[in-house]
């Protein structure tokens, strides 16, 4: 199997990444060195294919990239690289914050001199002082910090990947990941999914 890719889809140095996966069991067969769909990624393959109205008109997700589907059939998926979606994601994880809950003041934040007509005593009991930071830390438990969820930085590449072809076979997914010469690469990954065709695999 890794001959056979390697002849027919990675011969045209179109594809960095390409495999074969056995759709019974998610099972890659062939694939390139650090393929970067994951199991979840695969196991979204059939959905994709059982709903190809959804497909077609809210584009996929598959591995951190988000796809415009530009043909989805019986047979065969088509994605482009959403790279204006893609950079609205870049900008939200760049620009979030944390947002803070409680009273609205950090922790750390250095006491008012007299803010709001409190009394400040140069020197105090060591009985009152206990008793003031005993309330500020029950204060501070009920405090809660909320985090922005956002995708990390890290994981968002712009123009990293042109594009998806996923071909379905009888037993088969055929994925390939191109970045260059998408009529080239359509080519090569339907000669292959032809060819499984006619064994009827």
């Amino acid at each position: 199997m890794n001959t056979l890719l390697a002849e027919t889809v990675l011969s045209t140095y179109c594809f960095p990444h390409a495999a074969i996966i056995r759709r019974k069991d998610l099972l890659a067969k062939a694939r390139t060195p650090e393929f970067p769909l994951s199991g979840t990624d695969l196991q979204r393959l059939t959905t994709l294919f059982e709903h190809p109205m959804v497909t077609r008109e809210q584009g996929f997700t598959l591995g951190t990239r988000l796809y415009k589907a530009i043909r989805v059939d019986g047979a065969s998926i088509y994605g482009k690289l959403d790279e204006e979606a893609m950079a609205v994601l870049a900008q939200l994880a760049a620009t979030a914050t944390p947002i803070v809950q409680g009273d609205g003041a950090p922790s750390d934040a250095p006491p008012s001199s007299n803010g709001g007509g409190g009394i400040v005593t140069a020197a105090a009991p060591m009985s009152t002082m206990a008793t003031t930071k005993s309330a500020a830390a029950d204060r501070d438990k009920d405090k809660t910090i909320v985090e922005v969820v956002r995708p990390s930085t890290a994981s968002i590449q712009l123009q990293t990947h042109q594009g998806i072809i996923i071909c379905r076979t009888v037993m088969y997914f055929i994925v390939g990941i191109y970045d260059r010469h998408p009529g080239m690469a359509v080519e090569a990954m339907e000669r292959l999914a032809d060819y499984f065709r006619s064994k009827d695999r």
